[in-house]
């Protein structure tokens, strides 16, 4: 007499697993699952034993089935089959050790993805037996090696690491003049990063810029304009040659009139710039126009034989823009010093008296204890006297004549 034993092998989600092979202890013998996963077994009346299911690349529950005094036939002695999984890691940084993130690792073959962590680390589950490539990739960087092969993976694989490293884009170019002369020691900064180069005796440049970097690419050199101005790259990611630049002379400007204080224009007097910033002379409207090297520092001295000025001179530090309404006002010089100028004495009040001054708005009184230097301003008066409490023995005094400015 006998007994049967049978069932299904199938996966958790009722797929039929073939040629998984039920062994049978005790003498009981062993059979194979067919394509529909199914198995049957005769054993002898009364038997017992155990029954355990086996497939390369499969694990089983139940593990194993035990029997007792097996005397009849048992039907639905089902197993469920999950295939076995291999997983195979490793880590992916720089030569200098830094991780890096976000590195997709491609396995063929249907052997899915893994992504790097913070720490560089990446895994992967591929099935039992799998067989392919796996291939890191990141935009802005290279690997090496530059993928891995696994040929028949039965255990898991660790330590199957990837040297990074970054790519970069790059860009060159030149910076000339209109008539085609390099230009040298231009900084041209990429705003991405704050990356820099200059050009060399050639006007030539390259710079490296981070790999899919976007920016501006502006040139700089104290004194010189460019056009453009500056240059948008967007998205490098090779070498970006031909980016041009023209470089041209800045200027610093001087302008203003020369009039006499009743406003009159005052043609012909001589503008000498020092430090080399040369002599502009005014025109018939009392103009002038000065053009000066970028940033030049200086003295502006105003002169025309028989005129005193006011300001006398005008100094200037970097100038860089257009300066306008730098204006002088000349008077003649015969009217600076009235004629006649004397001291009354009377007690301790001393009163100067001058003649008038045609042409003179009004008169300023100096004091001094030298004739020489020392002169500073008692009063500025409309008439011709003026009077002064002055127990000193000896003090000296001069007059000169007055003009508004007409601005």
């Amino acid at each position: 007499l006998y007994g049967v034993i049978s069932g299904y092998v199938r996966t958790s989600n009722n797929a039929a697993i073939s040629d998984v092979t039920l062994a049978f202890s005790n003498g009981g013998g062993s059979v194979s699952t067919d394509t529909d996963g199914y198995y049957e077994q005769s054993v002898t009346y009364g038997w017992s034993g155990t029954v355990t299911p086996s497939k390369l690349g499969y694990a089983f529950s139940p593990v194993t089935k035990p029997y007792t005094n097996v005397t009849a036939s048992l039907e639905g002695q089902d197993y469920t089959g999950t295939p076995a999984t291999v997983y195979i890691s490793g880590n992916i940084r720089t030569l200098s050790g830094v991780a890096i993130s976000g590195v997709t690792v491609t396995f063929s073959n249907s052997g899915g993805t893994a992504t790097s962590n913070s720490n560089g680390y990446y895994y992967n589950a591929v099935p039992y037996g799998w067989s392919g490539t796996a291939t890191p990739n990141k935009a802005g960087y290279e690997f090496d090696p530059a993928s891995r092969t696994y040929t028949n993976a039965t255990s898991h694989q660790t330590g199957k690491d990837y040297t990074a490293y970054i790519l970069y884009g790059y860009v060159s170019g030149y910076v000339k003049t209109y008539q085609g002369t390099p230009i040298p020691d231009v900084t041209l900064t990429f705003s991405a990063n704050g990356e820099t180069a200059v050009t060399d005796s050639e006007g030539f440049f390259e710079m490296l810029v981070p790999y899919g970097g976007s920016g501006s690419l502006t040139p700089a050199k104290f004194g010189l304009g460019f056009s453009p101005a500056s240059i948008q790259l967007t998205n490098i990611t090779s070498g970006l040659e031909g980016c041009e630049f023209t470089g041209f002379n800045l200027f610093g400007y001087l302008s203003g009139y020369v009039r006499t204080t009743t406003g009159n224009p005052i043609e012909g007097v001589t503008i000498t710039l020092s430090n080399n910033g040369g002599i502009w002379n005014t025109d018939s409207d009392g103009f002038y126009l000065v053009v000066l090297d970028y940033g030049w520092s200086g003295r502006a001295t105003p002169s025309l034989s028989g005129y005193n000025f006011e300001p006398a001179f005008k100094d200037y530090s970097g100038v860089c823009s257009d300066m306008q309404h730098e204006n002088f006002f000349g008077s003649s010089a015969a009217l600076m010093f009235p004629s006649n100028v004397r001291i009354v004495r009377s007690g301790s009040v001393l009163t100067l008296q001058w003649n008038s001054v045609s042409g003179a708005t009004g008169y300023r009184v100096q004091a001094s204890n030298n004739p020489d230097s020392g002169w500073s301003t008692l009063v500025t008066t409309a008439t011709t006297s003026w009077a002064i409490n002055s127990s000193a023995s000896r003090k000296f005094f001069r007059v000169t004549t007055l003009q508004t400015p007409v601005k």
